[in-house]
């Protein structure tokens, strides 16, 4: 599966940008008949022929050997199956210079400036100068009215609620990954 890569690194571009796979099997993968590629109308499309990925291990795939010039603005990184059925596809928009697109554990995928080529993917912890907003949390019948880390406990975050007359107000306690 696609893990992680980074499509505007800080610098050279031809020389910083990468695309890591990771394998999440507990057997080696041998990727004979395998594909990478951009998408549909970038770069041509890179045999991972001579590729093995052990059992929850990493391939790293830099672009001065792949080929793959990923774009900054809006592009996908897709993985072809050995009969050239596509097998996955990540798009994204808006690249972050020195940033990497990478996939959480819960399955979403966000942009971290920990980089982590051939490692387990990081994101950098909520602190109470993050850029969240109350209004990132908002919905038609609630309002958030504050949000705060909790220094004793990291990892959690206090949001105050603001919620309609036919419901108390309260306050949520929500675990940050």
């Amino acid at each position: 599966m696609v893990s992680e890569f980074l499509p505007d690194p800080a610098g050279d571009e031809t020389e910083g940008e990468w695309i890591e796979l990771r394998n999440t099997s507990w057997q080696t993968a041998w990727l004979c008949g395998w594909k990478l590629d951009d998408g549909p109308e970038g770069s041509a499309p890179f045999a991972l022929d001579h590729v093995r990925v052990f059992a929850g291990g990493f391939a790293l795939l830099a672009r001065r050997d792949t080929g793959i010039t990923l774009n900054n603005g809006a592009d996908s990184v897709r993985l072809f199956g050995p009969f050239g059925s596509p097998v996955e596809e990540v798009a994204y928009n808006n690249a972050k210079e020195g940033k990497s697109f990478a996939l959480r554990d819960d399955g979403t995928r966000d942009w971290t400036s920990i980089l982590t080529p051939g490692e387990a993917n990081a994101f950098p912890a909520l602190s109470s100068e993050s850029s969240i907003s109350p209004l990132d949390f908002a919905r038609d019948d609630t309002a958030v009215s504050s949000i705060s880390s909790n220094s004793s406990s990291p990892g959690v975050l206090l949001m105050s609620m603001e919620i309609p007359l036919s419901v108390e107000r309260g306050v949520l306690l929500s675990e940050v990954q």
